[in-house]
C-alpha cells in the first residue's frame, strides 16, 4: 500500500473552509484533530468518501460556492525512485534533447528530485495537466509548450493516487446500536447496520463467528476493565418481526442487552466492528482508513484512554490510519509526543476554518486555552511522578518501558515532574489543606504522587537525610510511593557495561553502589566524566538507548520498578 506520510493533504471550497487550501501536511498514523464544536473538524473528513473512489464526485452539498465543486488538493516530495522509470536516459527525438539537459533523466534529476508536485485531484485514472512543482519558473522557460506538457505528463504518470484501493470507515458524533432486522446493509456512521453486522458473524455460513465470541470479546474486556468484564457476547431476536438484539453476559448480571447499556459501551463496540468485523477478510488494516469522530462522548476518561490505546497499537502494528475529531485535552495527553501521531488544532473566526499543526509546547497549550481547559485540571492525572530533573526522567521513563512490556506511557499513564535536588527541603507531601508550615504542598498538584530520590549515600551505613525520611512518611500516610536509590544516584542502577556500549568506551569500569559514576569515567579516559556529568540529559539519552530486556536489571531496580508499575496500573484503573 502507499506511505501516506509521503503526502499532503488540503482541501479548498468546502463548507467552513474557503479558498485558502487547509488540512494535513502529511498524513500520520494517528491524525489528531481538535478545535471546538462547530469548528470544523468533521469538514477535513468529508471529501475522504469520493477520494476513494475512481470516479472523483464530491457531494455538491458539501461546496461553499455552488458554481464550483470542493477542491482536494495532493502534494508530493518526487525522489528519483518515483520518476525514474518515467524520465529515461537517452531519450532522443523527445524535447530534452534540444536542450542543455541532453535526456530527460538529467532534467529529472537537476530540477525535479526533492521538489513538492501539487495538484488538484480529480479521480484515480484522470491525466494530472494542472500539476505544480515547486520552482518551476527556473526550468520552464527551457521548454516550448510540447515540452511542458511532455515533463508535466511524465511526473503525473509518476505519482500514484494514494488512496488508490482504500476503503474508508466513519463513525459519526451521534451513534447507537440498537435492534434491527436481518438485511444485507451496510454499516452506516451512526451505527445503524451494527447489530446485524455482529449477527451475521455469529449466525451466517461463510463467516468465522469466533471473530466476534472471542476476538471481539477479548478486544472489547481489555478496554472495559476493570470497570467490568464480560463472558459472553451474543445476538437473539426479541420480537416477532424478527428484530436482533446484541446481548452482553456479565458474571453475576445474567444477559444484557446492548441497547440498555450505556452509550460509551456502544461506542468502544461499534470501533471493534469497524476494526475487526468490517476489514474481514484482510489480516491487517493497511488498506484502511478510519475516522472516528468525537470518541469522548458519553466515554469516562478511563475508558477513552485505554480505547484509544487500543487505536494506537491497530494504527503501529497493524498499519492503520486513524483520523479522530475530539475536544478533549485527554486526546491530547495520549499523543502531543506520540511520533506516530500529529495534532491539526482546527480554528473558525466565525467567516472560514483554519488549521495548523502543532509542534511546540506552546502551541499544545494554546489549544489547551481553545478549550477551555484549566491549569487545575492536571488534578485528574493519572498520576505524577517527581524526579530530581530530565535525565532522572529519562532513565525512568525507559525502565518503566521494559518492566511493563511497553503497556505504560507518560503522557497516557502518568506524568512526571521535575523538583530540582536542592528544592527537595522545600516540599511537603502533607494534605493540601493541613497548616504549620511554608513548604509546597506535592498532593496540591496532584494527589497521586511518587517521589523518586537519590540517597546520595557516599557507603553503605551512611544514614539516609531527615528530609527525605520526612518525605518518605509524609507521602506513605497518603498512599502513595517513594522510592529511594540503593545506590548513590539514579545513575548508579545502569550496569558498567552499559554505558561502556553507550559511549563507545575501549576500556573497560567498574562501578560500585556508592561511587560517583562521573569521576569513575574519567579515570577510565580523562575529560569524559567531565564532559558527560555537563550534559546528563544527552547521556542519559545515550544510555537508555542501550538498556534493553537482558541488561537493566541491577541492585533492587527490578523491585522498585515492579513496585511503581503496579501503582502506575492501579492508578489506572487496573485494579486486578
Amino acid at each position: 500500500m502507499t506511505d501516506l506520510t509521503n503526502y499532503a493533504l488540503k482541501f479548498a471550497n468546502i463548507k467552513c473552509i474557503g479558498d485558502e487550501p487547509q488540512g494535513f501536511d502529511t498524513i500520520k498514523p494517528i491524525n489528531i484533530i481538535i478545535g471546538r464544536n462547530n469548528s470544523g473538524k468533521s469538514t477535513l473528513l468529508d471529501l475522504f468518501p469520493a477520494l476513494t473512489r475512481a470516479s472523483y464526485e464530491p457531494d455538491a452539498r458539501l461546496s461553499r460556492q455552488t458554481d464550483s465543486p470542493p477542491i482536494a488538493k495532493i502534494s508530493i516530495r518526487l525522489t528519483a525512485e518515483l520518476l525514474g522509470p518515467h524520465f529515461p536516459h537517452l531519450a532522443t527525438g523527445s524535447p530534452y534533447s534540444h536542450t542543455n539537459f541532453h535526456d530527460a533523466w538529467t532534467f529529472a534529476e537537476k530540477y525535479l528530485v526533492g521538489k513538492q508536485a501539487t495538484f488538484d485531484f480529480k479521480g484515480m485514472d484522470a491525466e494530472r495537466a494542472d500539476i505544480a512543482i515547486e520552482g518551476e519558473a527556473e526550468f520552464r522557460k527551457y521548454f516550448n509548450e510540447w515540452g511542458q506538457n511532455d515533463y508535466k505528463r511524465r511526473i503525473s504518470q509518476a505519482i500514484p493516487n494514494p488512496f488508490e484501493n482504500f476503503t474508508f470507515h466513519r463513525i459519526s458524533p451521534e451513534r447507537s446500536l440498537k435492534a434491527e432486522q436481518d438485511q444485507n446493509s451496510k454499516v452506516h456512521e451512526n451505527g445503524d447496520g451494527g447489530t446485524n453486522e455482529i449477527q451475521r458473524f455469529l449466525n451466517k455460513d461463510g463467516l468465522p463467528p469466533d471473530l466476534v465470541s472471542q476476538w471481539l470479546l477479548r478486544m472489547l474486556n481489555s478496554i472495559v476493565t476493570p470497570d467490568a468484564e464480560f463472558t459472553q457476547i451474543v445476538t437473539r431476536q426479541i420480537d416477532k418481526a424478527g428484530k436482533w438484539e446484541v446481548f452482553l453476559r456479565e458474571e453475576k448480571k445474567g444477559l444484557i442487552p446492548l441497547s440498555k447499556s450505556g452509550h460509551g459501551l456502544q461506542t468502544i463496540i461499534l470501533v471493534l466492528v469497524h476494526t475487526l468485523l468490517k476489514i474481514y477478510p484482510d489480516k491487517d488494516h493497511s488498506k484502511h482508513i478510519f475516522a472516528f469522530e468525537e470518541l469522548e462522548n458519553n466515554l469516562h476518561p478511563a475508558l477513552l484512554r485505554r480505547l484509544l490505546d487500543y487505536i494506537r497499537r491497530l494504527a503501529i502494528n497493524s498499519r492503520g490510519t486513524f483520523f479522530i475529531t475530539t475536544h478533549s485535552h485527554v486526546v491530547i495527553d495520549m499523543f502531543r509526543r506520540d511520533e506516530n501521531a500529529q495534532i491539526i488544532h482546527v480554528v473558525n473566526d466565525g467567516h472560514s476554518a483554519t488549521c495548523r499543526t502543532l509542534t511546540t509546547y506552546i502551541e499544545h497549550g494554546n489549544v489547551l486555552d481553545d478549550l477551555d481547559v484549566r491549569a487545575s485540571d492536571i488534578l485528574q492525572a493519572n498520576c505524577v511522578i517527581w524526579v530530581e530533573g530530565p535525565s532522572d526522567r529519562i532513565y525512568l521513563n525507559r525502565w518503566i518501558e521494559l518492566a511493563s512490556n511497553g503497556e505504560l506511557r507518560e503522557g497516557t499513564h502518568y506524568q512526571c515532574v521535575f523538583y530540582g535536588g536542592r528544592l527537595l527541603a522545600h516540599l511537603s507531601g502533607k494534605l493540601p489543606d493541613d497548616e504549620g508550615d511554608d513548604a509546597v504542598k506535592i498532593l496540591t498538584l496532584n494527589r497521586r504522587a511518587c517521589v523518586v530520590m537519590d540517597s546520595d549515600k557516599r557507603t553503605k551505613d551512611q544514614a539516609i537525610g531527615k528530609t527525605k525520611e520526612r518525605i518518605v512518611d509524609e507521602i506513605a500516610k497518603v498512599g502513595g510511593l517513594t522510592w529511594i536509590t540503593a545506590g548513590k544516584e539514579v545513575e548508579n542502577y545502569v550496569p558498567a557495561k552499559v554505558i561502556e556500549q553507550a559511549l563507545g568506551l575501549e576500556k573497560s569500569f567498574v562501578i560500585t553502589p556508592y561511587a560517583d559514576v562521573f569521576s569513575r569515567l574519567d579515570k577510565v579516559e580523562k575529560g569524559v566524566g567531565k564532559r558527560e556529568r555537563d550534559r546528563k540529559p544527552l547521556f542519559a539519552e545515550r544510555v537508555a538507548e542501550a538498556l534493553t530486556v537482558d541488561n537493566w536489571k541491577h541492585l533492587d531496580l527490578e523491585n522498585r520498578l515492579g513496585e511503581l508499575c503496579e501503582k502506575i496500573h492501579f492508578w489506572n484503573g487496573n485494579r486486578e
